[in-house]
């Protein structure tokens, strides 16, 4: 319903109020009075607007008064009209008065001019209907006409086609959508009542929904859309969507004000951004961010789709850029015995190789697995994994399956959901196949879509694949498939899984991308990421020790850099009440790649040189500040305190900065890895009682008896820091100073606890 607001109405007809005024009521009275095919009439028509109509053998007709003040004001024009109504229209039985103004009472008395006007009106042998700002506001105008209503009272217009547009879209994008698996005349039905219980309960404005590729997030939202209520507002958005300029794009004209207005007085409003992950590809968030913001602001709901190899990329988003806090819904593949139940129920036979049989606890593959149940419960899961591309995309058309691997690639490289095909690829035939399939949807004027994920991912792979198997070096390879996020996602995966197989073709691929000067670094960066979180690393750092140490250490100082971006995942292990008021969102390292280069950078200590050690630090610090014990951990803080000795030995000033607090706290945080080096280092300073601010350690003293992030110190070696607390803290007077007041206070409690803990061991 929209809002009737006269200042919105004569801001968008500033020009001619009274001709757009004119032109809304004679909408009004055509619909009221079903005349579908207009009336006539004579420019400048006297006294009423059109020819009278005959309506139940009453004739009437209508006049439209657009006014700024009181129609008290106004008593002469309006008798003026009544008279020349019925001196022009002698059969006239009824005249209705259209105006946006109203009467105004005197102490609750009949106003004279409205009973003047009657009076008129009584003489004349008319009967008088006003139409009154009142008029406007009722159920008539704003729900039974409210095409007209939007059109008038939104400063946009194309409000009403916005919504249908909305509806229709959400609908496309389910329809497509199964909730259940069709299988020997039945439905196999998943039951997600408690996920659907706990969504629709969740008293927080947003929502993330995660879960494995094929979990059946947007079957999910499909059954969340098909239990809302009549009146409840539920749109559907892909995340590829805010590829746009501007909200007004998106919006298609219509401003956002009118938008959100135009839902008031809904009791459920909800918005759902499928595929959440895709926003991480926007370039620019502007749209997208003023879109949630505003919409939560005036009390929707949003949800979030998202798989889970990107829930944290999300989440970041979430928290720096959009500053939206949220709840976490995680949707699980099937277990075992709930597999065993639908099987049993449903009487088929749960495949024998256990690689299958973890495949099909994902719904998405289930249904394929029941799809071809004959075919599928003899085969291995490399038999059933080859099938699905042929079976499913291909039907033996090359065609076919030629039309959607351009389809995938082209809305990859746009970045846009819609995609109108190329004429160099287009195919009537496969386009019409590949709908009727489920495959891609189509909406007129806008293009086809691709249905699911997993149908484009399958596309890309298949993509990447065949380019690196036709080109001749790495090269041609990347300049073939170029540089878009989906791209490069499908590569990281393709080349992961290409390297836990050990091709011997991907590793010299590795190789020949390092090596060259023409390939862009961004690839580059995207090969070494992928390598860093493979288990490929280890063999990677012993292959290529050469490279890595020549030529200033580049390649180990950007590899120390990527690892930092490239390889961490958000740190659930920390909770606030409120994640937006933290300064940043704290992330933990990924990857067997940290491990690796730890161990590299050790066993090549002396040829990096420990004056050359900055940039690795940063690594070391990241790693020790989330594993408190390990070799990896032991590595990190052997290289940090060989650090900190030369820089003791070389006798640099050292500052209480972030950098030398970060050196410090990566040596303590392995107190477990290197209790004999620390002992030794206290041994001596106790011993040579190094207290001043420019003794060796100095700063590592401090740390250890004041920081309560090196609490685990007094834990590890608390008899150590007994002897170090008393050192710094005790006073011991000279034997023949007689003037002696006492001892400085010393930390009771960390004495007590050193104690406590000594006792303990």
């Amino acid at each position: 319903m929209i809002k009737i607001d006269w200042n919105i109405f004569e801001a968008k007809f500033s020009e001619n109020p009274q001709n757009a005024f004119e032109w809304m009521c004679y909408l009004l009275f055509c619909n009221e009075f079903s005349v579908k095919t207009g009336i006539f009439r004579y420019k400048n028509q006297s006294a009423i607007e059109t020819n009278p109509i005959a309506s139940n053998g009453v004739n009437i007709g209508w006049q439209a008064k657009f006014y700024d003040t009181a129609l008290s004001s106004h008593k002469d024009d309006i008798l003026n009209t009544i008279i020349k109504a019925k001196r022009d229209y002698p059969i006239l039985n009824k005249i209705i008065l259209y105006t946006n103004s109203e009467w105004g009472q005197h102490k609750g008395k009949e106003p004279q001019g409205k009973i003047e006007a009657e009076q008129k009106a009584k003489e004349n042998n008319l009967e008088i209907e006003w139409r009154c700002c009142s008029f406007f506001e009722s159920p008539f105008v704003v729900d039974d006409c409210s095409r007209i209503s939007s059109y008038f009272f939104t400063q946009s217009d194309n409000l009403f086609e916005l919504l249908e547009s909305f509806k229709s879209h959400t609908g496309t994008i389910l329809n497509d959508i199964e909730t259940s698996i069709a299988f020997g005349g039945e439905d196999v039905s998943i039951n997600r009542s408690n996920v659907i219980s706990e969504i629709e309960k969740a008293d927080n404005s947003a929502l993330v929904i995660s879960g494995e590729g094929g979990t059946g997030k947007t079957a999910l939202i499909k059954e969340l859309y098909d239990n809302k209520g009549v009146g409840d507002a539920f749109y559907v958005h892909k995340a590829t969507e805010f590829s746009v300029s501007n909200l007004n794009e998106f919006l298609s004209g219509v401003f956002l004000k009118d938008f959100i207005e135009a839902h008031e007085g809904v009791a459920n409003k909800i918005v759902v951004i499928d595929s959440a992950e895709h926003l991480i590809t926007l370039e620019n968030t502007d749209p997208i961010k003023e879109y949630l913001t505003s919409l939560i602001k005036a009390g929707w709901c949003i949800w979030f789709t998202t798989r889970n190899t990107y829930l944290d990329d999300l989440i970041f988003q979430l928290y720096e850029v959009y500053k939206i806090s949220f709840k976490q819904v995680h949707l699980e593949n099937l277990n075992e015995d709930t597999l065993f139940e639908l099987s049993k129920k449903h009487n088929f036979v749960i495949p024998d190789d256990k690689k299958l049989k973890s495949l099909i606890l994902t719904p998405f593959y289930l249904r394929e697995y029941l799809r071809r149940y004959q075919d599928n419960k003899v085969a291995s899961y490399f038999e059933f994994k080859e099938s699905l591309w042929p079976r499913v995309i291909t039907k033996r058309s090359p065609q076919r399956e030629r039309f959607f691997i351009h389809l995938a690639e082209e809305r990859a490289n746009s970045g846009k959901f819609f995609v109108i095909p190329n004429t160099s690829y287009a195919n009537e035939t496969a386009e019409k196949a590949l709908v009727s399939d489920g495959i891609i949807s189509h909406e007129s004027a806008r293009g086809y879509f691709i249905t699911h994920d997993i149908y484009e991912e399958w596309a890309l792979y298949k993509f990447v694949e065949s380019n690196f198997l036709s080109s001749e070096n790495a090269e041609i390879f990347f300049s073939k498939i170029q540089q878009s996020l989906p791209i490069r996602r499908i590569f990281r995966r393709w080349l992961s899984e290409k390297l836990s197989s050990t091709s011997e073709d991907v590793s010299h691929l590795i190789v020949e991308t390092l090596s060259s000067r023409d390939i862009s670094n961004l690839w580059k960066d995207e090969v070494l990421v992928s390598m860093l979180l493979s288990d490929y690393s280890d063999y990677f750092f012993k292959i290529n020790k050469d490279l890595l140490l020549k030529d200033g250490f580049r390649l180990l100082k950007r590899i120390c850099l990527l690892i930092r971006i490239g390889c961490k995942e958000i740190d659930n292990s920390f909770s606030t009440p409120d994640i937006l008021s933290m300064e940043h969102v704290i992330t933990k390292p990924k990857g067997n790649g940290w491990k690796s280069l730890i161990k590299f950078i050790n066993e090549n200590l002396e040829k990096i040189g420990v004056n050359n050690l900055n940039f690795v630090l940063s690594v070391l610090y990241d790693w020790n500040s989330h594993n408190k014990s390990g070799e990896a951990t032991k590595f990190a803080s052997l290289i940090a305190l060989s650090f900190y000795k030369s820089i003791i030995e070389n006798k640099v000033y050292i500052k209480k900065d972030s950098f030398y607090k970060e050196l410090i706290f990566t040596i303590l945080y392995g107190v477990s890895e290197i209790k004999s080096e620390l002992e030794a280092i206290i041994d001596e300073v106790v011993l040579k009682k190094w207290k001043q601010y420019n003794d060796p350690y100095h700063l590592m003293s401090v740390f250890i008896l004041e920081k309560m992030e090196c609490f685990n110190v007094a834990m590890e070696i608390p008899e150590k820091v007994i002897a170090l607390a008393k050192c710094f803290w005790l006073y011991e007077p000279p034997e023949n100073d007689s003037d002696f007041y006492g001892s400085r206070p010393m930390s009771v409690k960390l004495v007590g606890t050193c104690n406590q803990a000594a006792s303990n061991r």
